[in-house]
This record gives structure tokens, sequence and C-alpha cells, in this order.
């Protein structure tokens, strides 16, 4: 498999534990199915390790060192 040359994904790939794919699997099944809907107390949040975290295209944009510049 071929290294990722950009910068910006090294850090989605370099040095991950063994527990990342498990955080990530429960990430993907505490999403509830109102996050998306802005009228709902929920939206944009998710419990991981019974802490609720809020996420957003900007804020896995800015983790990532990526522009949050949206383009029409």
């Amino acid at each position: 498999m071929a290294q990722p040359s950009g910068g910006s994904l090294l850090k989605t790939v370099k040095d991950l534990g063994s527990c990342y794919e498990r955080l990530v699997k429960e990430f993907l099944v505490n999403i509830g199915e109102d996050c998306n809907d802005p009228e709902s107390p929920e939206y944009r949040k998710v419990y991981v390790r019974g802490r609720c975290t809020e996420f957003s295209p900007d804020v896995v944009n800015q983790f990532l060192g990526r522009s949050t510049t949206h383009v029409p």
C-alpha cells in the first residue's frame, strides 16, 4: 500500500494505537438519527466514552489542518 504524500493526511494515519479502531466504531455507532437536524438538541453531537463531543465539517477540517472556508 502506498503511503499518502500529503502532509495534512499524515495526522490521520501516523502512530495510530490499537484503541483507535474501537473509538471510531464507538463514535459511528453513537451518532443519533437526529444529529443532522438543526432543530434537535443533539444536533452535531455524539457521545464517546460517556462524554458529549460536538462535531461538524469545520471541526474535522480544523483538526486535519484544512481550510474551513466554504466554497459555493
